[in-house]
């Protein structure tokens, strides 16, 4: 079955095989409202009950409103053919579906290197140390770099820059191949595992060779690191769907929802952000 047929109503995209649009539409709901009850409730008792609200808190709430906002295009894009066989949906619903996956794309990028430096922003908080503290900032640097090197290369991945909102099926765009994205795409999420396991195992390290250095309300704290680097780990075990973008990948966490887009387990993020609020939350009231 062709676009061509499912334009001329013998098969609306909603009603085609194996569709799971609504899935998907139940899953960022779901997000919306459990990263916004969890962030209110870490703001609240940051700034009411320990009066110590700090930068992490401020990164960590942008990164719930980019997260959110990723959600709510999402939620968008069910009615443009999201959750469906790309055979199915319309070539004009199409065109409108991967102008915001690139949008999408790009805030993936900001939103993951900004949970990441809450996380930066947060370890201080554990230890003074000096040593401890330069290498958690020089961490923090290649978070910024990592995140602006994606950031820039998929935003000039066309010439000019106003193709990458276009969709690839339109001839006569010059850019680079979708091998070349896939490969920096793989290369993005390798480099953030790391960045992730080094700013998981600077405490410990620390902690090993100085045992005097962290708080004692340190270690519910660092949980939130664990659980980011978890979230991390697993996304980078799913397969990639390149052919069909708009269809939600087979296997356990795809049947909750959520389009591949053939981009990095944006859902992972989401949940990643979700967890490590609610182990930072905890934390930070006694910090």
């Amino acid at each position: 079955m062709t676009s061509a047929l499912a334009m001329d109503g013998e098969v609306h995209f909603m009603d085609s095989p194996e569709y799971a649009g609504d899935k998907t539409l139940h899953l960022n709901i779901t997000l919306i409202i459990c990263t916004t009850i969890v962030v209110g409730l870490r703001l609240y008792a940051r700034a009411f009950m320990a009066k110590a609200l700090g930068l992490d808190d401020l990164l960590a709430f942008l990164a719930f409103g980019l997260v959110s906002a990723l959600s709510a295009m999402d939620i968008r894009l069910v009615q443009f053919g999201s959750g469906a066989h790309i055979e199915y949906v319309p070539k004009p619903l199409l065109t409108i579906w991967f102008e915001s996956l690139t949008t999408q794309t790009l805030i993936y990028f900001v939103g993951t290197g900004v949970m990441r430096l809450s996380i930066v922003a947060f370890l201080p908080r554990l230890s003074q140390d000096r040593t401890y503290l330069i290498l958690v900032y020089i961490t923090g640097f290649f978070v910024v770099a990592q995140t602006a090197g994606c950031f820039f290369y998929r935003l000039t991945e066309c010439s000019p820059i106003a193709d990458i909102w276009k969709p690839p099926f339109l001839p006569g765009l010059n850019c680079v191949p979708p091998e070349a994205e896939n490969t920096m795409m793989v290369a993005n999420q390798v480099i953030g595992l790391i960045l992730v396991l080094a700013l998981m195992g600077l405490p410990i390290v620390m902690g090993c060779l100085h045992e005097d250095v962290f708080l004692p309300t340190s270690l519910p704290g660092y949980l939130s690191v664990q659980r980011g680097a978890f979230c991390n780990c697993y996304r980078l075990y799913p397969p990639r769907n390149v052919e069909d973008t708009t269809f939600p990948r087979r296997s356990y966490l795809q049947h909750v929802g959520y389009r591949r887009l053939d981009r990095s387990g944006r859902t992972y993020w989401a949940l990643g952000c979700l967890i490590s609020r609610i182990a930072t939350s905890r934390s930070n009231c006694l910090l």
